[in-house]
């Protein structure tokens, strides 16, 4: 048997494993919980991230990238799911005929593999928005919103361009059963862009740690710039609601990262059907996609509930004198 009719034979017997259908027909349905939950953040939500426009165009850019990974992942997957299903029904000699393309493998896996990387990079860009906050606190909140859409096109822009390096050496004229991004080729500049990921990634906890500081010290001294005060208090709110979203994302990138590597080095020890079906089941993007909203979601809604407690205790009380009465009107306006 030549080396193409092994490849095909294998392909033919990793389309019809059943552990591999349902570990996409999972993903699909992650997919679409993803959509889901993405667009309840949008309609629900929105309304409360008062915060400068710049950061909240930031966040939804997040949630954008979540809604195009969703649709372009399930499509792929859904792709695959109905063309193999008719593909191993259909051949009688030609093995080869479920295999695809590579040309439509390079396009499906540069956009996903560029919006896991987006959920990095505009995250940093997250955080370089509340640094220029920080830095021009006293005028920020008249700023234009420039800066935003500025940060969000590069942050985007830079994980297309990592996702293409990543992938550059991809060979398109090379038929597979599955789309992957890591193969023989393309190995050595995924490691290379993982590991830039996460220095990003530690860059980014560094700065976050480092504005969060800045801000506590103008929000704790006294001054009389009351623009500075109100922006302080505006970058606090902001990466208080950011905090565990970076945390998870600290935690579920490097982890899917380095499961990936692992998972490449014992290939041989599991076989490459077992091996295809480890890799798409810890493909963490899906996961992220469907969590990240609802971190957001339950970080808005728990601080909107608090506030409401915190006007209600203000409102119901009895003060006695009339500095009282003008202080505590004054806490409700803020």
């Amino acid at each position: 048997m030549s080396e193409e009719e092994s490849h095909c034979s294998e392909a033919a017997a990793f389309i019809a494993f059943i552990p591999q259908s349902v570990s996409m027909s999972t993903h699909i349905l992650l997919c679409f919980v993803a959509l889901v939950t993405n667009c309840i953040f949008v309609q629900f939500s929105s309304k409360q991230l008062n915060f400068h426009f710049n950061c909240r165009i930031l966040i939804l850019t997040l949630v954008s990238i979540n809604c195009a990974h969703s649709t372009v992942y399930s499509s792929l997957l859904v792709r695959y799911e109905v063309y193999h299903l008719i593909k191993i029904h259909s051949i009688h000699e030609n093995l080869c005929d479920v295999m695809t393309d590579g040309r439509f493998c390079f396009p499906m896996r540069l956009t996903t593999s560029a919006c896991y990387i987006g959920h990095t990079t505009v995250f940093f860009g997250l955080l370089l928005e509340r640094c220029l906050a920080t830095r021009y606190m006293a005028t920020y909140e008249r700023s234009s919103h420039r800066a935003g859409y500025t940060i969000a096109c590069c942050s985007v822009l830079s994980a297309f361009l990592l996702s293409w390096f990543k992938i550059r050496l991809f060979n398109m004229g090379q038929r597979t059963v599955y789309c992957s991004s890591v193969t023989a080729e393309t190995y050595t500049d995924v490691l290379i862009t993982h590991s830039l990921l996460l220095m990003l990634l530690t860059i980014t906890v560094i700065i976050f740690g480092f504005i969060f500081l800045q801000n506590r010290r103008v929000t704790k001294r006294v001054a009389r710039n009351v623009s500075e005060k109100y922006q302080a208090t505006e970058n606090i709110r902001a990466l208080r609601m950011l905090a565990p979203l970076l945390i998870f994302h600290f935690i579920c990138y490097p982890l899917y990262f380095t499961v990936s590597i692992i998972t490449q080095s014992i290939r041989h020890l599991v076989g490459t059907l077992y091996f295809r079906v480890i890799f798409s089941a810890v493909y963490c993007p899906s996961y992220y996609c469907v969590l990240s909203p609802l971190i957001l979601l339950y970080i808005i809604r728990k601080k909107a509930s608090t506030n409401e407690k915190t006007i209600f205790t203000v409102t119901t009380g009895k003060p006695q004198r009339e500095e009282d009465i003008y202080f505590q009107n004054y806490r409700t306006m803020w």
